[in-house]
């Protein structure tokens, strides 16, 4: 890996720490490079695994995050052309089967069978 790679590659973590840290994470930081396990520290029940590669090995690198800490399983990507100012609009990636529930709990879909609606 060149230098340019390794040095977009951890501001692109010490990125999403931040955003994290200023948005509901606030002990959120980078574990630093060369680190096994999560790449973002300090987000319970939680397990982020960031890249900032022009390839795009989603299923890899979601087997990477579940195999880190036994949190929710997320990837963040930083595309090619997209600077930190833009890190709000980076994909971030899990299992749909880990989503829906998600989702379910901030309260979208419709109400299921035994949901408890009265």
């Amino acid at each position: 890996m060149t230098t340019h790679r390794k040095r977009r590659g951890a501001e692109t973590q010490r990125a999403v720490a931040a955003y994290l840290a200023e948005n509901g994470w606030g002990y959120a930081t980078d574990a630093g490079a060369g680190r096994g396990g999560v790449d973002i520290l300090g987000t319970p029940g939680l397990d982020i695994e960031v890249k900032a590669r022009r390839d795009l090995s989603l299923m890899a690198w979601l087997r990477q995050a579940a195999g880190t800490g036994g949190g929710l399983p997320i990837v963040v990507h930083r595309p090619d052309g997209m600077g930190l100012a833009s890190v709000d609009l980076w994909p971030a990636t899990l299992h749909l089967g880990q989503l829906v529930p998600v989702l379910r709990a901030a309260g979208y879909g419709d109400p299921l069978p035994g949901d408890g609606a009265a």
